[in-house]
């Protein structure tokens, strides 16, 4: 053999020991990472699991069973509803019954992890057990991940205490980094119609939703968020029947700078049609300022620990005004401002508006039981225009209410009453709430403007003047 010839067949051997080789670290990879890569995954599955509370989700039991190319979990869920009529709670119980995939190669593409959710409801109040809702969720190699949920459109026939309905299904999208410190989330659906016997006792829909959070100072979430629906349905008695209302929207968002909170809500309605009357449009806008973010987001941190303590609607109640009680002299250092920035209603007697705003100066919690001390340090101002037979109805109402609490009172102590019927009692009514207009009329506390009655009013250092006027304070100063 020639020795060029040797050569050429030396080197072609020596080129394929270095194919083979690659191939054979590259077969060891793809076979050894899946189970490295398993550790991993069950670790981000876990912190998935532990981020449910914010959802309003607890974990009642899991079960997970990792292999080497993947895993399968089976994941008890709880969301605890109010007790219709009681202050318990109800729970509505389902399992995600979970198959994992190990990256890095994923049907997806390249990636730590894919999670192939099926939800199984725990009897039928909700849906049937056999609906065939979905969660898949993709886990990239930085740890972030992106999560889709279907549920299916169905028709249910009713079932034990559950009504019927029919529901157009509905998609949500859920992405987040890897420490989950910032989220995006967007919800859509068609709507519900659930109904009774021959009638349709609540309809809701089309809706959606938008939201973007992320961690601001001392781990405080702030966000934005979008809320729509175009239309919703519901019988309430007390209104004379059926409530319409249409183009309801809420759009809130809040922010930090340095170390300090603020945000804002904004409330949208085109039209209510209640009792076969037509309000609208409407229009609410709050806002709110020089909140100490440390202190906001410890106060946090304390209702989210009171979320995962499955609490009754009584005790939630307790808690929070303690969390508040605890937490509020730390917030009444930095002059906390609130604000209705804006309050419009149309309605068929007129045009309702008005704004209010309020801020501390320098209180301290032990002054606020003092009504001296306490008007001395808070800045106020508030404006109001009503259509003044929507405020006459709005007394006479209130007029009722007295009347028939004090016949009330009169039968409990023992007395024979006899309520009058309903003319006397409107006339009776009629007449309070006129001699009340005009007693505030007279005294300057409230102003005609055409067919509108109005009042301004302005507290600012220990000073209150209503519609231009001083009014003295000396009744609520200490003796």
């Amino acid at each position: 053999m020639r020795p060029g010839i040797a050569a050429r067949a030396l080197c072609q051997r020596t080129t394929m020991r270095k194919f083979l080789i690659l191939f054979v670290v590259i077969g060891a990879v793809v076979l050894i990472l899946p189970g490295v890569i398993g550790f991993q995954m069950e670790t981000r599955y876990q912190e998935l699991l532990q981020q449910m509370p914010e959802l309003g989700l607890s974990v009642i039991e899991e079960d997970y069973q990792r292999g080497w190319f993947g895993a399968t979990a089976e994941t008890e869920l709880r969301i605890s509803l109010p007790e219709q009529g009681g202050d318990g709670d109800e729970d509505i119980r389902f399992t995600l019954s979970s198959a994992i995939a190990h990256g890095p190669l994923l049907s997806a593409g390249v990636g730590l992890g894919e999670i192939d959710s099926e939800v199984k409801m725990d009897g039928e109040r909700l849906f049937p057990a056999e609906y065939p809702a979905s969660i898949k969720t993709l886990i990239a190699l930085d740890g972030s991940g992106r999560m889709q949920l279907e549920l299916p459109a169905i028709t249910l026939e009713p079932h034990g205490e559950r009504p019927g309905a029919d529901f157009s299904g509905l998609s949500g999208n859920l992405s987040f980094d890897a420490a989950f410190a910032e989220a995006k989330a967007e919800v859509r659906t068609a709507g519900v119609v659930i109904h009774g016997t021959g009638n349709s006792l609540i309809e809701i829909g089309p809706l959606t939703l938008d939201s973007r959070s992320w961690a601001g100072p001392a781990g405080l979430t702030l966000g934005n968020a979008n809320f729509q629906l175009q239309r919703l349905l519901f019988n309430d008695p007390s209104a004379g029947g059926q409530v319409l209302l249409t183009g309801l929207g809420a759009e809130m968002e809040s922010s930090d700078q340095e170390q300090m909170v603020g945000g804002s809500a904004t409330y949208r309605l085109e039209t209510a049609q209640i009792g076969g009357v037509n309000y609208g449009p409407a229009l609410l806008q709050f806002e709110f300022s020089n909140f100490s973010a440390p202190v906001v987001a410890r106060m946090q941190q304390q209702l989210e620990e009171m979320n995962n303590q499955n609490l009754s609607g009584q005790q939630q109640s307790m808690v929070v005004m303690s969390v508040l009680a605890d937490n509020i002299s730390q917030l009444l250092k930095h002059d906390p401002r609130v604000a209705l920035r804006e309050l419009r209603l149309v309605t068929p007697d007129g045009v309702v508006e008005g704004r209010v705003s309020l801020q501390s100066k320098g209180l301290l919690w032990e002054e606020i039981g003092q009504p001296g001390k306490l008007l001395d340090k808070l800045a106020a101002d508030m404006s109001l225009r009503i259509p003044e037979r929507l405020l006459r109805l709005l007394l006479q109402q209130q007029a009722m209410q007295q009347i028939a609490q004090q016949y009330q009172q009169r039968s409990d102590l023992g007395g024979e009453v006899q309520l009058p019927d309903a003319e006397e009692l409107q006339a009776v009514a009629e007449t309070l709430a006129s001699q009340q207009l005009d007693t505030l009329l007279t005294q300057g506390l409230l102003e005609r403007d055409g067919d509108r009655i109005g009042t301004v009013a302005v507290l600012a250092d220990g000073l209150l003047t209503i519609n231009g006027k001083s009014v003295p304070l000396q009744m609520f100063q200490q003796q």
